[in-house]
């Protein structure tokens, strides 16, 4: 259940960025930051951002912002 699932997030996410999308999905594992992310995809702000928001809106991720 969990692999179909899996599957199904990477069609959404691959159906709307393709393998840039997927790279993304690949690299959150609640521990690398998004500047690490942004050096190892080489997108831009506005574009890696576009997608994290794609993604928590959907459900597959759950964006938490630090707290002050």
């Amino acid at each position: 259940m969990e692999q179909n699932r899996h599957n199904q997030a990477e069609k959404i996410i691959f159906d709307r960025y393709g393998e840039q999308g997927l790279e993304v999905y690949e690299l959150i594992d609640g521990k690398t930051p998004v500047a690490e992310i942004l050096l190892r995809t080489g997108l831009s702000d506005p574009k890696l951002f576009e997608i994290l928001d794609f993604m928590d809106a959907k459900g597959i991720i759950r964006l938490d912002y630090p707290r002050d």
